[in-house]
């Protein structure tokens, strides 16, 4: 298990900053004073104006083709919905791009893809698609990703932890 970050919020004269790496998400105004938050599970409010919400990502390619799976949160409560944001990029496609999430609880989510290809030497793709879950029982979900580009054999796949509790 990789150690959490930790997340440098400056409470500024008008609004929040937030370090998280190099970025800073700031409305205006100087630096008045830090202090140092370590991410939790859930939502995380900060001066009542700026919503920390922990995320976790991870991305594979092969063969010019790549995806992108976040969660977010990475941690809730049972009932809580769950955010899945999944990337899916190529270099080259001549069919449409088509991906599967698994939510490791018995069900599944897929796009539907046009069955035809494209003549010619194929074209750079890239689709985002944005989808909710609820989990309804506590524990760790190994969620699935696969990607693909129709009329091309070359598949992607990837998977992410998501604990409820």
């Amino acid at each position: 298990m990789r150690p959490r970050a930790a997340l440098l919020v400056r409470h500024l004269a008008i609004g929040v900053c937030v370090i998280v790496g190099a970025t800073c998400i700031s409305t205006s105004g100087a630096a008045s004073s830090a202090s140092v938050v370590q991410p939790r599970s859930g939502t995380r409010t900060t001066s009542g104006t700026l919503t920390v919400r922990q995320q976790t990502s991870t991305t594979t390619s092969s063969a010019g083709l790549s995806v992108a799976l976040t969660v977010t949160p990475a941690r809730a409560a049972p009932g809580v919905a769950v955010e899945f944001t999944v990337r899916l990029s190529a270099r080259s496609a001549i069919g449409s791009l088509g991906y599967r999430l698994k939510f490791a609880d018995g069900t599944s989510r897929a796009n539907v893809v046009p069955q035809f290809c494209r003549a010619g030497p194929g074209s750079p793709e890239h689709e985002t698609w944005r989808i909710a879950h609820r989990y309804t029982r506590a524990g760790v979900y190994h969620v699935s990703v696969s990607g693909y580009a129709n009329c091309a054999p070359t598949h992607v796949a990837d998977k992410l932890a998501v604990v409820i509790s």
